[in-house]
């Protein structure tokens, strides 16, 4: 299994908890942590002929244009033995996440990611956090 993972750095108003952030420090009730969290959860093949490197190489490449989005939090990809990959996005909230897609589907850098993603057999779905430890 081959595993790329990116995070966002911790400020004053972040809660981290394990390897990533839950939320803001004002969402605290009690002891049990509050948030709007989404994960943004895609499986897809890769397009006929490209290599593991070079998707991974196309990966970071985007990181950069990711870290700029508003609500961005992490992200890692995974790859399965039977070679469909699998990418974990973490939102600080459902509009973060929507506006982001909307931004990187125009944004050329990301479209060269995209283009080694093989579209018909791309799925994506959003899921809000119901807990994070």
């Amino acid at each position: 299994m081959t595993i790329l993972s990116g995070a966002m750095k911790p400020t004053d108003t972040t809660l981290s908890v394990g390897y990533g952030y839950i939320g803001s420090i004002e969402s605290i009730r009690g002891d049990r942590a509050m948030n709007s969290n989404v994960l943004e959860i895609s499986s897809y093949s890769l397009v006929p002929g490209i290599d593991e490197h070079q998707f991974v190489r196309a990966a970071d490449d985007t990181m950069g244009i990711l870290r700029r989005q508003r609500g961005f939090l992490a992200r890692s990809i995974a790859r399965a033995e039977n070679g469909r990959w699998t990418e974990i996005v973490h939102w600080l909230d459902r509009d973060s996440a929507r506006t982001a897609s909307e931004r990187l589907a125009a944004n050329p850098d990301a479209a060269a990611f995209s283009a080694l993603i093989d579209r018909p057999t791309f799925e994506r779905g959003y899921y809000p956090v119901a807990y994070s430890g």
